[in-house]
């Protein structure tokens, strides 16, 4: 690139100089950089991370629609991929997103999947807790509702409900 700064490449060598770690370090301006650089990388769940972290940030901010817009792309990436950890936590964002916008049973519902399903790994389970206790809901009366949860309907659902402007 015309602009490349040199001083924001940045390369070290392993202990036994088997491997040469490479630093590359920039600024994108637009979202559609963000995705070129993800896509070329064939990074799909770093591109499924940044755009949930997208989302959790715009949530924040009360940006709903713009957090609907990111966990939408974000939970797409990741199903297309077939990263279902990252799935899984990535649900936890949109149930938090439900919870503030006035649908607590799904977001609740929707959280509580995360918690019990069998490849939410450590990390996941305990953002899950946390959110639930947060909302003031003991995980453990929602295990039956939450193993009898069709996943692939689940999202497939919530794809759908992301993309319905709320009104």
């Amino acid at each position: 690139a015309p602009d490349f700064d040199e001083q924001a490449l940045a390369t070290r060598a392993s202990r036994n100089n088997s491997y040469l770690s490479v630093t590359v370090t920039f600024r994108a301006t637009s979202r559609e950089q963000l995705d070129a650089l993800y896509r070329d990388l064939g990074d799909w769940g770093g591109l499924a991370t940044t755009l949930a972290g997208l989302g959790m940030a715009a949530c924040s901010l009360g940006e709903d629609q713009a957090a609907r817009q990111y966990f939408h792309d974000a939970l797409q990436t990741a199903l297309d991929a077939q990263l279902v950890p990252l799935v899984l936590s990535i649900t936890i964002g949109i149930g938090e997103l439900l919870m503030l916008t006035g649908k607590r049973e799904q977001g609740i519902e929707l959280t509580a999947l995360a918690f019990y399903h069998a490849a939410s790994d450590h990390e996941t389970k305990a953002r899950a807790q946390h959110v639930l206790t947060h909302y003031e809901v003991v995980p453990e009366t929602l295990a039956e509702t939450a193993q009898r949860v069709d996943f692939d309907a689940v999202t497939s659902a919530l794809l759908d409900e992301l993309t319905i402007t709320p009104e």
